[in-house]
């Protein structure tokens, strides 16, 4: 096989991944959400969080920021470093947080095992993520990405949930740079460098390709060795980004 049909084949391969996406995209897009909590369900729900001082009526943000700990502590054997890049550093949100709470919303940040902690002196911010509810978390977390103003999270396991109950979503230090599914959301990338110059996201929305050698999109690249191998490198979000 000659280069010019090696970078067809490559092209080839590319576009069908590309279509798959699409389609896959639309028919999210397309189709109605079909995922409840039942009634007595969530009446039972909003009793348990009435101890937080939390009702249905209150002005409700839900906020997740990955981290790796999760990983290092529930799969201790394993090395999940190469995910590392997702992370984001939870003091840079400290600013958005106490804003919101100004302007009368309550945030509540959830998750599972961390080791990053919010000092926000406020009765209107939970941290269920470093101090979980000691029945039923999962449930309640689930309970307040259903019934949210908004979530804000990153690109990690709690969007999808948000994503099944069309909750509106702001998703910031979001990495790897891909097309977003979710019906009602906006996202902030991460921002991107290759040897140490900025990529402009709009050259990767049109379909910029790792390097002349490797024709595969940077906007399909979700493994974080075929970015550092590429010499390219993400960068998180400033606290005025978010």
């Amino acid at each position: 096989m000659n280069i010019f049909e090696n970078y067809l084949t490559q092209i080839n391969k590319i576009i069908l991944v590309i279509k798959r996406n699409i389609v896959l995209i639309n028919i999210y897009n397309k189709s109605s959400s079909i995922v409840e909590i039942p009634p007595d369900d969530i009446t039972a729900g909003w009793e348990m969080l009435a101890k937080y001082d939390l009702t249905p009526e209150d002005k409700i943000v839900c906020l997740h920021v990955r981290d790796s700990y999760y990983l290092q502590k529930n799969m201790p054997g394993q090395n999940y470093s190469h995910h590392d890049y997702r992370d984001a550093d939870i003091k840079t949100y400290k600013k958005s947080v106490q804003t919101l709470i100004d302007k009368g919303y309550k945030v509540i940040r959830i998750g599972c095992d961390t080791n990053q902690v919010l000092d926000i002196g406020s009765q209107n911010y939970h941290d269920f993520c470093a101090s979980p509810p000691k029945e039923n978390a999962d449930f309640l977390e689930v309970l307040l990405m259903s019934a949210c103003q908004f979530f804000i999270g990153t690109t990690s396991g709690p969007l999808g949930t948000a994503a099944i109950f069309d909750t509106p979503t702001l998703v910031v230090n979001a990495a790897p740079i891909e097309q977003p599914y979710l019906r009602h959301s906006r996202f902030i990338p991460k921002r991107l460098f290759h040897e140490g110059s900025e990529v402009n996201l709009m050259d990767v929305c049109r379909g910029k390709s790792l390097s002349n050698d490797n024709l595969k999109p940077i906007l399909l690249s979700i493994f974080h060795a075929e970015i550092t191998g590429n010499n390219y490198k993400y960068q998180d979000n400033s606290e005025d980004d978010i």
